[in-house]
């Protein structure tokens, strides 16, 4: 019943076009190629960004959740927190400075419950109707269910959710058919089957470099990057299901050395090349 609830309550979301944003965006180099923000919760800077012409999603993680080392949990003070910020938060919603609201990174993958996690996705929806609420997660959870502490979970995606992508990286030398082969059946197998029709993705391609991968160094990086991104944006512009691209990172990751992705879009110079493009493609697209 609560599935059927939400279906209905939300059936048409308040961002329908194809939107594209960074991880670790920097406004100030990617505005003219960005079409969203999703990590701001300060009030001047998202009116800001909307007088850009930005669409926001409000960042709710610290709000709701706690990433204590033993895990992630829902704040025992969650209410007190989202009491000093409801009232703006209803305004900037209502007056269209945001459109949504981001949950969080990988929030199952570092421990949080499915209770906790459905629970601030249902709060928020009950209080914005058509409101975009996105999270983004890692791969475990959603194909073996297990988080980084090795504890299962049943897991399920919130009915009350409106678009959840997955972390899939590239990073052994370009494949022009990389992400028709590997991600786009990645989401057809464990993520599309979960999602309810009124339900979307956004899609996070790997845009970074790294000096410390031996099969893949930086000059690799930058034309494979730039391979996937065309391949990605082609992914998105034919399946309406996809509403947004977000590409993992612009900026140097320096707590990335063992991910091999520590150098960021800003400085892999033909990635960027291409991602610009396609930013100020769907930018165009949208004005």
């Amino acid at each position: 019943m609560l599935t059927q609830y939400f279906m209905i309550l939300f059936s048409v979301f308040s961002i329908n076009a194809l939107h594209i944003s960074f991880w670790d965006n920097n406004l100030t180099e990617t505005s003219s190629f960005s079409t969203l923000t999703f990590k701001l919760a300060n009030v001047t800077q998202l009116r800001q960004a909307k007088t850009n012409g930005l669409s926001n999603l409000y960042y709710a993680f610290w709000f709701f959740y706690d990433p204590l080392p033993t895990g992630y949990v829902l704040r025992d003070d969650w209410q007190h927190r989202w009491a000093t910020i409801e009232s703006d938060v209803s305004a900037m919603y209502h007056d269209g400075t945001i459109e949504g609201f981001f949950l969080g990174d990988e929030l199952v993958y570092n421990g949080l419950n499915l209770s906790s996690l459905a629970f601030v996705s249902n709060f928020l929806r009950e209080r914005y109707t058509n409101a975009t609420i996105w999270y983004n997660e890692a791969q475990p959870p959603v194909t073996t269910g297990k988080d980084r502490f090795g504890v299962v979970h049943n897991y399920s995606v919130p009915a009350s959710l409106s678009w959840l992508s997955v972390d899939k990286y590239h990073e052994d030398g370009a494949n022009k058919s990389w992400v028709e082969l590997v991600v786009k059946p990645f989401y057809d197998n464990y993520v599309f089957p979960r999602l309810a029709p009124n339900q979307s993705v956004a899609i996070v391609p790997g845009a970074f470099s790294s000096d410390n991968n031996p099969g893949c160094n930086r000059s690799c990086y930058d034309t494979m990057c730039a391979t996937d991104a065309t391949s990605f944006y082609n992914w998105a512009r034919a399946d309406s299901r996809v509403k947004a691209i977000v590409p993992w990172h612009w900026g140097d990751c320096l707590s990335c050395n063992k991910s091999k992705d520590e150098i960021g879009l800003a400085q892999t110079p033909t990635a960027r090349a291409a991602w610009e493009a396609i930013g100020k493609a769907i930018k165009g697209g949208l004005s």
